[in-house]
């Protein structure tokens, strides 16, 4: 991919680049970053072309491998199908909102949770996740600096794509402090432009 996509590629180029792949290749890559490439098509609010959202709706029709089946699978997949929906997609059922019993009285539970729910972090799904972490800048933040400090920067990051949804904070300097620490590793993590990305262009933030 390196080859034919750079910073200066566009969605048509994208777009362009996943058909010429086999369609089984395709689906593919789809289905592994499904998330990641609605959130970005949402936030920009990119035009979806018709042979686009069949491939997502195709790969998301597939399950995803057996070891990835766990709570941030499933919340990526919910995601997906409100997102497809806020771009105008119809003909599919919703399934029930992934839901688990959180200890809110526990920092550690509550970071993990908000780690493994960043995908519902935007503006489009607020019917599920308005509520979830307004106020938790503290568990969130002990989060974030713990993930930090072990070495898990883009769990790190994925807790703290909750920023721009916690409500007003006196501790939202510190909070920005945690996101130019995370700045620091973008050369070797590529995956944090998309996130560092996602936290500083949503409102609020």
């Amino acid at each position: 991919m390196v080859s034919v996509l750079n910073s200066e590629s566009t969605f048509d180029d994208v777009y362009y680049f996943l058909a010429g792949l086999p369609l089984g290749v395709a689906i593919a890559v789809v289905r592994s970053l499904i998330a990641e490439l609605l959130t970005v098509i949402v936030f920009v609010r990119a035009p979806l072309s018709v042979e686009m959202c069949e491939l997502f709706l195709k790969a998301l029709s597939i399950d995803a491998p057996s070891e990835l089946w766990g709570r941030t699978q499933k919340t990526e997949d919910f995601a997906a199908l409100l997102m497809l929906r806020s771009l105008g997609l119809s003909g599919f059922d919703l399934p029930t909102a992934p839901t688990e019993q959180i200890d809110r009285d526990n920092w550690f539970q509550l970071a993990n949770y908000a780690a493994d729910s960043a995908s519902l972090a935007i503006d489009v799904c607020t019917d599920f996740n308005r509520n979830m972490f307004v106020g938790e800048h503290l568990a969130l933040q002990q989060g974030a600096t713990l993930s930090l400090l072990e070495g898990h920067i883009t769990r790190a990051a994925r807790v703290l794509r909750w920023l721009p949804f916690m409500g007003p904070t006196n501790e939202k300097e510190f909070l920005l402090s945690l996101l130019s620490e995370l700045a620091l590793h973008r050369t070797v993590i590529p995956e944090l432009h998309f996130h560092l990305w996602l936290i500083r262009s949503s409102r609020g933030a």
